[in-house]
Parts: structure tokens; C-alpha cells; sequence
């Protein structure tokens, strides 16, 4: 997923499990909100710089996430949630991104992204606030100001994103593969 243009304001994503988009937990009566005390496990593979034309600027990242948002909208987060990261250009890192309900934490690591690198990525949250990020099988960042309780209804939202600014002069391109979502019932 891109953005169309440079110079324009917007986003590109794919949601799942918050209002006019996919439902991935279909049959609870439960799916629009999310236990954030319960352990979780978030997974998948992502591509962030798929060539020189794809790798953004600072006007913009690429980001993965569950929760956190309570519209299809683009900026921080804003309601309990907790993903990854990474703002646009060839040598910004990987960053895990935790919201507690109050306020957002990131935590960089010291991934860069070559390429058409796939990287393999895992969150866990313990349901006690603690977050950890897992990139190619290696602890790459932690943050203990992870969200628990739950979330209202249709704030536990499942989002792949390329977002920019009216500023950017740079597009940038994310592809995903294998997302998983598992969660203690």
C-alpha cells in the first residue's frame, strides 16, 4: 500500500475490526472491543523500503498496530493500543509504539530497513502494561507504559498504514504478509 501523490495529506491502510471494515473475530459478541489485560501476540512479515521511489521522508511513516485508534484517521495514537513504526527515509529505525490509554511511548530500536528486506516481526503485551518487539527473532525494544483494560467499542482495531503530510516529498510504500493476532480468551 502507498499513498497516491506527494505533496497531499492522507493515508492508505487496511483495517479490521473497527467500524466499515473487515471483521477478523466474527461471532463474539465481544469483537468490537478489546481485552488489552489479556497476553497478546501480534505477527507477521513487512516490507517498508521497497525501492529508491518507495522510502519516504519524515513527512510520513509506515506503521502496524492493534488498538489505539478510535477512527479511521491518521496521527499518534490516541486510545489504548500498542505496534511498530517506522518513519520514512533509508536510515530511520524501527520503532515500538505503546499507547496506555493517557499517553503515547515510543521506544526506538536499532533496525534499519534495507531494500526489500522482509522483516519478521512479533509483539507480545503481557496484559500488565508490558510490551516487548521481536524483529527476526531478537528482542529489539520494550516499554512497561503498554495499555491494559479494555478498550471501547471499536478502538481494538487491527491497522497496516502509510500515512504522510502535505510536506512530504517522498512517497512511501509498505507491504504485509501473514499478520496473526492471538489472544488470551
Amino acid at each position: 500500500m502507498y499513498t497516491n501523490s506527494t505533496g497531499v495529506a492522507g493515508r492508505a491502510s487496511f483495517n479490521a475490526g473497527s467500524i466499515g471494515s473487515v471483521t477478523f473475530i466474527s461471532g463474539l459478541s465481544s469483537e468490537a472491543v478489546m481485552n488489552f489485560s489479556k497476553k497478546i501476540w501480534l505477527s507477521g512479515r513487512f516490507v517498508a523500503n521497497i525501492n529508491s521511489t518507495y522510502v519516504g521522508d519524515a513527512n510520513g511513516f509506515v506503521s502496524i498496530s492493534l488498538g489505539g485508534y478510535n477512527t479511521n484517521t491518521i496521527g499518534d495514537m490516541t486510545v489504548r493500543g500498542f505496534g511498530i513504526k517506522k518513519v520514512g527515509g533509508a536510515s530511520s529505525v524501527v520503532q515500538l509504539v505503546v499507547h496506555n490509554g493517557t499517553s503515547q511511548t515510543i521506544v526506538n530500536t536499532t533496525k534499519t530497513c534495507g531494500t526489500l528486506e522482509v522483516i519478521e516481526y512479533l509483539l507480545y503485551s503481557d496484559g500488565a502494561g508490558n510490551v516487548q518487539l521481536y524483529l527476526n527473532g531478537s528482542l529489539a525494544a520494550s516499554s512497561s507504559a503498554g495499555p491494559t483494560g479494555n478498550s471501547a467499542s471499536f478502538q481494538g482495531c487491527y491497522r497496516e498504514q502509510v500515512e504522510q503530510t502535505a510536506s512530504a516529498t517522498s512517497r512511501h510504500a509498505l507491504d504485509c504478509y501473514g499478520g496473526q493476532f492471538i489472544t488470551e480468551r
